[in-house]
Parts: C-alpha cells; structure tokens; sequence
C-alpha cells in the first residue's frame, strides 16, 4: 500500500535495510507503482514480493518462510483502511492481520516486531494526541486497531 511502498524506499534510501520481503495480496504489478517505486521491487536483491492473504494464518507461516535465517525486524503496514466497509472486513483486515504476523514474528524469534496502528484510537481532541492518552476509537477501524495493540501487548507477556 502507500504507506508500505514509502517505507521500502526510506529503509533503503537511508540504508537502514539491505534487504526486504513484502508480503501484500497485491502483485507490485498491479499496485500502480510509479517508476520511482518499480526501481526498488523491480531488484530482487533489494525487495522480495511475497503474495499474502495475511488474515489466513497458513499464508502467514509462508510469508515467514526462510532459509536464509530469521528476520531482524517486522514491520506491519497492512489493514483495511477503506472507510465504510461491514465490520467483519476490518475484524479480519485489521485485527487478525495484525495479531497473525505478530504471532509468526515471535515463532520465527524476529527480534522486533512494529506495528503501525492508528492515531484514532485516542479521543477526539483539539490538541494532538501523544502516546498515553486517553484511548477512544471513533472509527470501526481504529476499534480494531486498538484491539490489535492489546492482543500484541498480551503476547510480550
């Protein structure tokens, strides 16, 4: 998606990572890459594409499939972020995307595992919120992004 494809080129323009793997239900040649964006996933020494439904646990394990070691780092970037979708599209796009790669991260011993989640979690506000305050979804979506960080939490545990 948007966010990840922005991602991919900062951790490299940065030289943060040498490699990456995207696991995503979208071909790179059906994401409408600009030309900018295809230079990265078009290397396959920089960028491997993994095709994913990351809400079914056996395509999961696939994606986390490597013998070449484990992984450093998981970042997940992946949910259902269109707004007015039936609540058990996010239940399963954002909730059990999350909780799967994050239970696969800890199998495969990833040594950290980042989720991105969602700033409309907390309460509505004038001012910005920060980490820590009070916590109130207003969007079906961020309902199950604040369930998703409670179900990570739960496994750290």
């Amino acid at each position: 998606g948007f966010i990840g494809r922005h991602l991919v080129k900062a951790l490299f323009d940065q030289k943060i990572a040498s490699f990456i793997r995207v696991a995503d239900k979208a071909l790179p040649q059906t994401a409408y890459l600009s030309k900018e964006f295809k230079t990265y996933f078009d290397d396959p020494k920089l960028v491997e594409h993994k095709q994913a439904n990351l809400s079914n646990p056996g395509h999961v394990k696939r994606a986390f499939k490597d013998d070449k070691g484990k992984y450093d780092w998981v970042i997940n970037c992946a949910a259902e972020t269109r707004i007015g979708q039936e609540e058990r599209q996010y239940k399963q796009m954002v909730l059990d995307i999350s909780v799967n790669c994050a239970k696969e991260a800890a199998a495969v011993g990833c040594e950290r595992y980042i989720e991105f989640s969602s700033a409309r979690i907390y309460a509505a506000s004038k001012k910005p919120s920060k980490e820590g305050a009070k916590e109130k979804p207003w969007t079906t979506l961020a309902k199950y992004k604040l369930q998703a960080e409670a179900e990570i939490k739960k496994l750290k545990e």
